[in-house]
């Protein structure tokens, strides 16, 4: 203790020291300010304004080092050495480390653990390896001795015939497409079906009614660019109307009473536009996540995703297409599934049925690729 006390002392002696040096440095260079005698050598003269300034700063100096400064480093000090504060303090730290290794073993190692669960389980799902292509001959006799597919589907205008011609059709960019599918497949089985599942079974019709009005409100502005993109100008109003009254009136779309007064829907999108200008088709192609198309239906679907990203952000987005997708595959998985059981090549059948869709109009692929993938 003794010695923090001289270290102290000595510490507060160098200051003066420094501060002294300093205001006699000041003195020498202004000489007309100096502490000097006035004339008739009145030894007993008043000090100059300098040597006034200087008495006033160590005297404050002084008052606030010895009345402020030196009593609060003493109370602190004081107050830790206290035993009753310092087995305080230790216990304060032993539960602030208890609360660290608390939320790490309860919360961080759990997340990171169901994080890599869930990714190792779309890597296994993409590695899976994909089905043997079905022996020629051996796949079309099994799918015309099922229930034919465009019945069973319900896909008005198209015959059992229009889905075997595409059945083996050609595919050039097959090795990447299958890629596709099964990371598609995944994600469907692992993620969309239990949060489809969930969606069913613990929501009211009435949930679900406003849920879907929702998602199709959010789609009126697409329809509009699409309408007026194909030169449909009263379609292109009337979806204006729809979406304007129904996300008033109907709540944010919940609603559609736009359709009371009217207004019947009638959606486009980009897709149905780049096939109306009678661009080809191209070859058949998976999208990660948005299922099947062609190189023309990518393009249309990959410039709607840019066009509603950009207007809603990454942080409405995503959760936006996500809850969409769910709604949609609650819709239409009963009809993948029912597709996937016509062979043993799954991803086949779902190519024949898409491209066997290209013969029909532009307008009813549009409306029946949404009725049978989600997208």
């Amino acid at each position: 203790m003794s010695g923090s006390i001289d270290f102290r002392v000595r510490r507060h002696t160098a200051r003066r020291a420094a501060l002294a040096g300093c205001f006699a440095f000041l003195l020498a260079l202004s000489p007309n300010v100096a502490l000097t005698a006035p004339e008739g050598g009145d030894a007993k003269a008043e000090p100059s304004l300098v040597g006034r300034f200087g008495e006033l700063a160590w005297t404050a100096y002084d008052t606030a080092q010895n009345h402020l400064i030196a009593p609060s480093r003493q109370a602190v000090e004081g107050f830790f050495a206290q035993v009753q504060i310092g087995q305080l303090y230790r216990q304060l730290s032993e539960i602030a480390l208890g609360l660290l290794e608390l939320a790490d073993s309860r919360l961080r190692q759990p997340i990171w653990r169901e994080t890599g669960e869930l990714v190792a389980r779309v890597e296994r799902a993409i590695e899976r390896p994909a089905p043997e292509p079905p022996i020629p001959g051996t796949a079309a006799p099994r799918l015309a001795a099922a229930a034919p597919p465009a019945s069973a589907l319900a896909i008005p205008g198209l015959g059992e015939s229009d889905i075997l011609r595409n059945l083996d059709g050609s595919d050039p960019l097959e090795p990447f497409n299958r890629l596709m599918f099964r990371l598609n497949t995944g994600l469907q089985s692992k993620l969309l079906g239990p949060a489809s599942q969930f969606y069913l079974y613990h929501t009211s019709p009435g949930v679900q009614s406003g849920a879907g009005n929702f998602f199709h409100n959010l789609r009126e502005p697409a329809t509009i660019v699409s309408s007026a993109l194909q030169g449909q100008f009263g379609d292109a109003g009337t979806a204006a109307a729809r979406f304007g009254i129904n996300t008033t009136l109907g709540i944010a779309g919940f609603r559609d009473p736009a359709t009371e007064m009217g207004y019947r829907v009638r959606p486009r999108n980009l897709e149905e536009t780049l096939c109306t200008y009678q661009l080809p088709s191209g070859p058949y192609l998976v999208l990660p996540f948005l299922g099947p198309a062609t190189l023309r239906d990518a393009v249309g679907r990959i410039a709607t995703v840019v066009l509603y990203f950009e207007v809603m952000g990454a942080a409405v987005y995503i959760p936006y297409r996500f809850t969409d997708f769910t709604v949609e595959y609650a819709a239409v998985k009963d009809k993948i599934r029912l597709m996937n059981n016509f062979s043993s090549d799954p991803y086949a059948v779902q190519k024949a049925v898409y491209l066997a869709l290209q013969a029909l109009r532009c307008s009813e692929q549009t409306s029946l690729q949404r009725k049978l993938f989600a997208r």
